[in-house]
């Protein structure tokens, strides 16, 4: 067989470069992923501006939809009193000077009353906001048009006029005139050289911050809207614009109004700028890593592969040529050139060896003789030597046994449990006294049957991967917290793998019962937010009192207007609205109160940063000292996180009660009191930069809350230190030292971390970094004067010893189509259920009442009807009260105070 003769270099060259082919490959399709991703982002943006741009046209939507909802009410509109409606028509129009006219029309489309004087007939039939609004008997939006009646162009919305029969008589109309809608969206901040276009039903523009090329009136081309509407959701489309411009559209339909559309470019080139710049990147990065590896491989063949097979040559034609003994020198390494290697060697010594061996034969043959003579009386000494090594073996184990037992007493007095069971079998194998007394005899049954209850297979809490390392070594003591629900207690646990006695490799496991401490941790962490409750009572009382106050004078107004018989619908419902907030408020306060006061379980749900954050800032702002300067910079349209609101507040506010005291009371006598207390939140994205500075960063983005003052700060050794449990920088009585520490634990619970810079008589800054919610419902919530209530059917029985609550629940369940029975007395109300319970469809129970409590009335009720539907109602938070009422087969809970939305919405869920 011939064999082809190639260079080692040639053959070792082609292997590498056929090696990272794949490594080529994998770059590359890295650098497709990540322009892929970075186009997604890009996407998401240009979503989140059109979503920005269209909040700024819904109010103006809803604000048109209530006022011609008021207007449409009023008995002159009614009644088409033109002379009365002309009144208060031109009343209203001088309160908002963005309308160009105000105006009402009959069935026919003919105006018979008008805000802005009229001659002569006017006929509106043929606009569509009066075709629609009798149409459809809805709020109907127009298109571009010069008005008639005032010659302004406008954008005008219509609403049907309900006669007292209850029939479409008209159309009430408002007119917005166009360059109010510029003065809105001109100020919506978009990148230069973008396209942000308003356009009507007919594909008009009614604005464009690019005037020059579509003014309004102008018709936006058809081409480039459909190739945008072609697309949905966050899809967009990249096209060139009608100047020429390459953009990335995307467009926002208003369904409500069924027509006007907002349409949204960003240019192309600005925004794939990053794309392109990294793309580039990552294709140099690959031809220099490429070359890189070519020359470093060729390098290493030199050295370690061919300066050895050259020296094997040489060695070999020496040992032809007779030299025996001659080495190498190589390294005997386990390579196969190093084995070769040793070969030779081994080869030459062996040939030396046997010629030198045949001299000393005779040499060695005369010595053994003398040798074995000397062997005799070395076995006779060995002999002697056994003897005494027996005698001090029976000594050594009596000394053994001794240690043995001195150990197993001190194992059996520790007062902690041990254990040392099989890594395999999990069979016990030894426990001490402690144990025994705590889990009797277990030795030899399975510890996860015997210790920690009666399981279908090993703990998934185990700890024996832990406990070796990669090559079955131990890996030393592993320390972790426990809590046994067998027989509900904490233990501090320190798990080895240790040599057993045969040689297997065992774990054992000394466990100290740590319940007292866990218990004492607990109340102190109490102890620290009734500390923050002392702190702040001012504050909310302070803010409370405020709340009282606009409800008290808001409705003190109401009764003076009624008294007087003036009666402005838009002033009532603004008063309404007033009170609504305020009793909101109120609740919020209620519910920090309660948070701050007692235990609270964490309760995660999606949670407006934002909102919590201004929440804290007011109670702040009432409660610091008035030398506090309080600046508050958050960022527009929220940050939705998955938290828990009262706990997210808990953090904000003590870091701020912290930065207040660095400002004031840590100050020297001599030192001026106050200073700036700044709380900013913001967005980043966690590149590889970011997670190289942050290793517990596993989210993608994360929102920042920013907290800075410029008080007394901390050196480096004081800072490493402040989340430590009991440490404080504060003067005695002035501090628990737990503040920080529960800051820590909370932040850490909700998969957050925390940076803290500082520098003394400078000031701190802690930065709180915390997951954004990907999915956020980012929808504005509606308040219940923008929501009817929920409609519903059936006897519902009301159970309520407060008078007041129990009649307004009446009346709002009334109201709302059902019928009520309320009784103040538990067993009243049983006994009632007893005779009626087929007529009831469920029951609306108070949690604390004086005879029994909500859980105890429902167990009654239970008995009489097994499928009774009954909800919880309290003024307290879900704790564990409520928690039992639940598990024993409530269907729901309501929190005090609600309103008649979220009253009939759950009695509409829970009893149909």
């Amino acid at each position: 067989m011939k064999i082809n003769n190639y260079s080692l270099r040639a053959v070792f060259t082609t292997i590498v470069l056929f090696s990272i082919i794949p490594v080529i490959a994998l770059v590359l399709y890295s650098a497709y992923e990540e322009r892929n991703h970075l186009v997604k982002e890009i996407r998401n943006d240009i979503s989140v501006k059109i979503n920005q741009a269209s909040h700024r046209i819904i109010p103006i939507v809803e604000r048109m939809k209530s006022i011609l909802i008021v207007i449409s009410r009023h008995d002159s509109i009614i009644r088409h009193d033109t002379a009365a409606a002309n009144i208060f028509l031109k009343d209203i129009m001088t309160k908002f000077s963005y309308f160009a006219n105000i105006g009402a029309t009959d069935r026919q489309g003919i105006v018979f009353a008008s805000a802005t004087p009229i001659s002569g007939r006017i006929d509106l039939s043929d606009r569509l906001y009066v075709r629609e609004a009798i149409l459809k008997n809805k709020l109907a939006c127009g298109e571009y048009q010069v008005g008639r009646i005032t010659g302004v162009a406008t954008i005008n919305f219509g609403f049907p006029i309900i006669n007292a029969s209850g029939d479409i008589s008209g159309v009430v109309y408002t007119a917005i005139k166009i360059e109010h809608l510029k003065t809105i969206l001109s100020s919506i901040d978009v990148p230069d050289n973008s396209d942000l276009t308003f356009l009507d039903v007919n594909n008009t523009v009614l604005y464009s911050n690019l005037e020059k090329i579509y003014p309004p009136g102008s018709r936006f081309p058809e081409n480039l809207l459909g190739k945008i509407n072609s697309v949905s959701g966050n899809n967009t489309v990249t096209q060139h614009g009608k100047d020429g411009v390459m953009r990335i559209y995307t467009s926002r339909r208003f369904s409500e109004l069924e027509g006007p559309t907002l349409v949204l470019g960003l240019p192309e080139q600005q925004a794939m700028a990053r794309v392109n710049i990294i793309t580039l990147r990552n294709i140099i990065l690959l031809i220099i890593i490429a070359i890189a590896v070519l020359a470093v491989s060729r390098l290493l063949f030199n050295i370690f592969i061919i300066r050895r097979i050259d020296a094997l040559v040489s060695v070999s034609d020496l040992i032809a040529s007779g030299s025996y003994g001659s080495q190498t020198g190589i390294s005997h390494s386990d390579d196969e050139l190093g084995r070769l290697a040793a070969s030779f060697d081994r080869m030459s010594i062996s040939l030396k060896e046997y010629i030198d061996e045949k001299k000393q034969t005779e040499e060695i043959i005369k010595k053994n003789n003398q040798e074995l003579q000397a062997s005799n009386e070395e076995y006779e000494s060995i002999n002697e030597e056994l003897i005494s090594a027996n005698e001090e073996l029976e000594k050594s184990g009596n000394e053994l046994h001794l240690a043995h037992s001195r150990l197993t007493a001190v194992i059996n007095s520790m007062d902690a449990i041990v254990y040392i069971a099989d890594m395999q079998s999990y069979e016990i194998f030894f426990i001490n006294d402690y144990c025994r007394r705590i889990w009797g005899d277990i030795t030899g049954m399975v510890c996860w049957k015997s210790i920690h209850g009666k399981q279908n297979g090993p703990c998934e809490f185990c700890t024996n991967d832990k406990l070796l390392d990669l090559d079955g070594r131990p890996a030393g003591v592993y320390s972790w917290e426990f809590h046994n629900p067998v027989n509900n207690r904490w233990y501090l646990c320190r798990d080895t793998a240790i040599t057993w006695t045969d040689g297997k490799t065992v774990r054992m496991e000394i466990a100290a019962d740590i319940t007292d401490i866990k218990n004492k941790e607990q109340q102190l962490r109490q102890a620290q937010k009734m500390e923050t409750v002392g702190n702040l009572a001012g504050g909310l009382a302070h803010d409370f009192n405020n709340v009282l106050s606009g409800i008290t004078g808001t409705i003190s107004l109401m009764k003076f207007n009624l008294k007087k018989n003036k009666f402005d619908p838009l002033e009532m419902i603004e008063n309404i609205q007033v009170i609504e907030e305020s009793a909101s408020r109120a609740a919020d306060i209620a519910n920090q109160l309660l948070t701050l006061s007692r235990g609270h379980k964490l309760s995660l749900a999606p949670v407006d940063i934002t909102e919590s954050i201004g929440h804290v800032m007011k109670i702040c702002k009432n409660s610091f000292d008035k030398t506090i300067e309080i600046k508050l910079q958050l960022s527009a349209g929220g940050i939705m996180i998955m938290a828990d609101p009262a706990q997210i507040e808990q953090v904000v506010l003590n870091i701020c009660v912290n930065a207040m005291h660095a400002m004031t009371i840590m100050r020297g006598a001599n030192e001026n009191q106050g200073g700036c207390l700044s709380v900013t939140t913001n967005f980043i994205y966690a590149d590889d930069f970011f997670r190289t500075n942050h290793p517990e960063a596993d989210a993608e983005n994360y929102c920042i809350i920013s907290i800075s003052d410029n008080g007394v700060g901390m050196d480096s050794k004081t800072t490493a230190k402040i989340f430590d449990p009991f440490f404080t920088t504060k003067k005695l009585n002035q501090g628990t030292g737990l503040g920080l520490a529960m800051v820590y634990n909370i932040i850490k619970q909700h998969k957050g971390f925390i940076d803290v810079y500082s520098e003394q008589g400078v000031g701190t800054t802690f930065n709180i970094f915390l997951p954004e919610l990907k999915e956020a419902d980012s929808r504005q919530r509606l308040s219940e004067d923008q929501i009817f209530a929920v409609k519903g059917t059936g006897t519902i029985l009301v159970l309520d010893d407060e008078d007041l609550l129990r009649r307004t629940a009446r009346k709002m369940l009334e109201a709302s189509g059902y019928s009520v029975v309320d009784f103040p007395d538990v067993d009243k109300a049983i006994e009632y259920y007893s005779n009626h319970y087929n007529e009831i469809k469920g029951v609306l129970l108070d949690m604390a009442m004086p005879k029994l409590s909500g859980k105890d009335v429902f167990e009654r009720m239970k008995v009489i009807n097994p499928d009774v539907k009954a909800i919880i109602v309290s003024g307290f938070m879900q704790d564990q009260r409520i928690e039992e009422a639940l598990s024993s087969g409530v269907s729901g809970f309501l929190h005090k105070p609600y309103g008649m939305m979220s009253l009939t919405r759950i009695i509409k869920e829970i009893f149909g």
